[in-house]
């Protein structure tokens, strides 16, 4: 299962991004606690995305903040 990051989720809601969505679907995702901070805490975030959004996160495990999470974050962020 990979852990996914916040703009994978942001552009997944966008209709020219309809391939994200069946990627997401297509096997098992999550995302931490922190992506949906930063999803869902975006200051100028429109009501309408935020619905899509807690749409799209209620659908994706759920993981808690914790070392692994970290690791896991900081080993996906040095591939690029």
């Amino acid at each position: 299962m990979a852990i996914l990051d916040s703009n994978l989720l942001i552009y997944a809601i966008l209709p020219e991004h309809q391939h994200l969505r069946t990627l997401l679907f297509a096997e098992p995702h999550g995302i931490s606690e922190i992506t949906r901070l930063e999803v869902l805490g975006y200051h100028k975030l429109v009501s309408e995305d935020r619905e899509d959004l807690e749409v799209l996160i209620q659908m994706l495990e759920n993981h808690p903040v914790n070392r692994a999470v970290i690791d896991q974050a900081v080993e996906l962020r040095q591939r690029s």
